[in-house]
Order: structure tokens, then C-alpha cells, then sequence
């Protein structure tokens, strides 16, 4: 299982930077190396608090890296130097934290530092490849010379979004990468990829806003194109035609006994677009609420 441990050189150079870089024990095999980088452009980065209101934005720096896989001696050649093309963003807030990682869908600053987060279907949250050692002070360009130095090609590919280790043959993220799954509450035939069918719900839900309030964060979600919706969160259903739509008998599933019927019109059941809003306690991770297509879903 590639671990991630921090470095502990000596180095004087690390001592002055007061920053040490996440690196990993093992080695993928092949493993991957880094082909070179571009310049340190630049770049302005918008910041979510859950201790004030509003975004924050800082200066920061993006560079583009290449990652190409070693092969074994008898294939070597066959495969081309790939060309730098994965975001690496670095900042430090007005509080002091540091991020230096792969560029994100966003980032959030609490009392316990920053971290980023990519929507896959689910939030993953990254937290940042170098950090403060105790309370040395450093700078962003301390930061960024220290991670060009220190970090390695199978590091940089752990980080990535789709990465998954597997210790003891169970699958899971790496150490300092989080993901909390948004089915259920959630309808997961709808947030799969692949729709199963042409009239199914659509597979291409995406990510159209996000707010922090305090210690939860908002998601807002949208399908890009229309799908057939079913009314979901029943045990059992009776359809049948009326002049202007469908009445549907739903019998609960928390309450068994109970049948209700509910009249809904045809352009709203035969298709239309999928809309969920889900919240986040943003500490654990976890959701606390969510909302689909109008109507309230147990967490």
C-alpha cells in the first residue's frame, strides 16, 4: 500500500522554509516520474471560510507538470515523453495556511487548515502536499522551490482525483485524500455515468454552485439535458391515466399502512431536468440534508 509519510531531511534549506513535503514510503510499478514543468505563473484563487462570510481571494501561483509512467527496458522507447499538463496551484491565505497541490474545484480554510475538493460524483477532498512544521514562518516561494525539489512522480499521481490504493485488497483513497459519497440520499441511477437506457435519467449531473455557511457547505446540482424521473423513496407504486396526467399511489416506506395518491402531469413525469441540492457538515464530512428534484431525502 503506497502510505504517505512526511519528509524529514535536514536539509538547511527545508530548516529556513519551515515547510516539509508528503511523500510516499512505497513505489507504484511501474512507477511514474516527472517529465519537467512550466513556469510559476501567477494566478488569482477564491477561497471559502467557515469563519466569515464571503469568498477570499489571494494571490497565488500555477504551473502545468508532466507525469510519465517508467516502463521496463523492453518497452522502453515505445511510449512518447507525455507534455506537462496537470495543474499544480500553490497560496497562502491571509491566515497563514498553505496549500500547495493539484488544482482543485475549490477550497475551503477552517480552523484546521485548508483543503481542497474536486466533485466526482461525490466531493473528494484533498488536503495540501506540503506543510507548516509547527509554527515556522515561510513563503510561497520557499514552498514552491521545496515541493520542486522534494517531490516525486508517484506522489503527484496519488493526489490525483481517481486514485485509489488498495491495502489488503480493499479499495481506498490515500491517507490525506477524503471522499464522502452523495448516494444515498441521493438517487444513484441518476448520478451514475452510464445511463442504462436512452429515456433514463441522465448520467451527466454536474456541479452548478456551492456555498459555505458556517460549517456546512451547499451543493447545487443539475443534469444538462432532460431525463424520464420516476417518484422515488417508495416500497410500492400503482400508476393509472387521468385527462391531465398520472396518478400515482405511493405506499411509504417508513409507513406501511399509509397509502398516498398524488396526481403528477404528464411533461413533469414523462421528462424532465434533475435538480438536487445537498449539504455538508464540512468537519465530518458528512451530509446532513439533501433535496431532489423538490422533495426532502434522509441523509
Amino acid at each position: 500500500m503506497p502510505s504517505l509519510v512526511a519528509t524529514n531531511t535536514a536539509a538547511q534549506s527545508d530548516k529556513e522554509a519551515g515547510v516539509t513535503v508528503w511523500k510516499t514510503k512505497k513505489h507504484f510499478r511501474p512507477p511514474n516520474s516527472i517529465s519537467g514543468h512550466s513556469e510559476w505563473k501567477p494566478v488569482t484563487i477564491e477561497i471559502h471560510s467557515t469563519m466569515q462570510a464571503g469568498v477570499v481571494r489571494v494571490e497565488g501561483k500555477r504551473s502545468l507538470w508532466g507525469l510519465e509512467v517508467v516502463w521496463p527496458l523492453a518497452v522502453k522507447g515505445i511510449f512518447a515523453p507525455s507534455t506537462p499538463k496537470d495543474p499544480v496551484v500553490g497560496f497562502i491565505t491571509p491566515r497563514g495556511n498553505i496549500w500547495v497541490g493539484r488544482e482543485k474545484h475549490f477550497y475551503i480554510e477552517s480552523s484546521a487548515g485548508v483543503v481542497g475538493a474536486d466533485y466526482e460524483n461525490g466531493i473528494v477532498w484533498f488536503e495540501s502536499m506540503v506543510a507548516r512544521k509547527g509554527q515556522d514562518k515561510t513563503t510561497l516561494d520557499d514552498c514552491l522551490r521545496l515541493f520542486e525539489r522534494e517531490i516525486d512522480g508517484d506522489t503527484l499521481e496519488l493526489f490525483s482525483s481517481d486514485m485509489w490504493v488498495a491495502p489488503n485488497g480493499k479499495l481506498t483513497l490515500c491517507p490525506l485524500v477524503h471522499f464522502t459519497g452523495l448516494c444515498p440520499p441521493l438517487d444513484p441511477e441518476i448520478l451514475r455515468d452510464d445511463p442504462p437506457a436512452p429515456d433514463s435519467p441522465p448520467g451527466d449531473v454536474h456541479l452548478t454552485g456551492f456555498q459555505v455557511t458556517g460549517n456546512t457547505l451547499r451543493l447545487d446540482l443539475r443534469s444538462r439535458r432532460d431525463g424520464l424521473f420516476l417518484l422515488k423513496g417508495a416500497m410500492e407504486t400503482k400508476e393509472s391515466l387521468s385527462s391531465t396526467g398520472i396518478v400515482v399511489q405511493i405506499r411509504a416506506a417508513n409507513r406501511p399502512s399509509e397509502i398516498l395518491t398524488m396526481k403528477v402531469p404528464f411533461s413533469r413525469r414523462t421528462r424532465g431536468q434533475y435538480v438536487a441540492s445537498v449539504w455538508i457538515d464540512i468537519p465530518s464530512k458528512t451530509v446532513t440534508k439533501a433535496e431532489e428534484n423538490g422533495r426532502f431525502m434522509e441523509p
